[in-house]
């Protein structure tokens, strides 16, 4: 597929060759902020409402309004998460394009962790644990946050 151009900005050079993945917000692909000019990539999230079930103008109003709620939600739980730690993204832009919506994160280099749980295969009780306390300690930091903007 040719280029697609996001927002004047994002510039995703080859959708088939780019899209990291697809889960339950949609697809998600690497891009090239152009902004900065710059060889800053991005990962960019895209969730398009699928209206195949919408009979009418009215459904496909409610499931767009739903979506936009959803994707609101979203962005602004990524903002909070990523300012808690270097290993999770940093959100750099949200917006909605011709219906479609989409969330801009930073790229971090590493692996996936889809890469790291592979069906069938049995992790040690050390590479669980050592998981667990890297995760763990993101959720630590994220609510010590959230209970220090509370008392403010």
């Amino acid at each position: 597929m040719a280029e697609k151009l996001l927002k004047n900005r994002y510039l995703i050079e080859d959708v088939d060759r780019d899209q990291l993945g697809k889960g339950a917000f949609g697809h998600t692909y690497l891009a090239r902020d152009n902004m900065y000019r710059t060889d800053q990539r991005v990962v960019i999230k895209h969730l398009r409402p699928d209206f195949s079930d919408c009979k009418t103008d009215q459904e496909k109003r409610q499931l767009l309004d739903g979506a936009q709620k959803f994707f609101e939600r979203e962005a602004m739980v990524l903002k909070k998460l990523g300012s808690v730690s270097d290993q999770i993204p940093s959100l750099i832009d949200y917006f909605v394009e011709d219906n479609e919506f989409y969330i801009v994160q930073e790229r971090i280099n590493g692996e996936s962790l889809g890469k790291k749980f592979i069906p069938g295969q049995q992790w040690s009780q050390v590479e669980a644990i050592n998981l667990l306390i890297e995760i763990l300690g993101m959720v630590q930091k994220r609510h010590f946050q959230g209970n220090r903007t509370r008392q403010i």
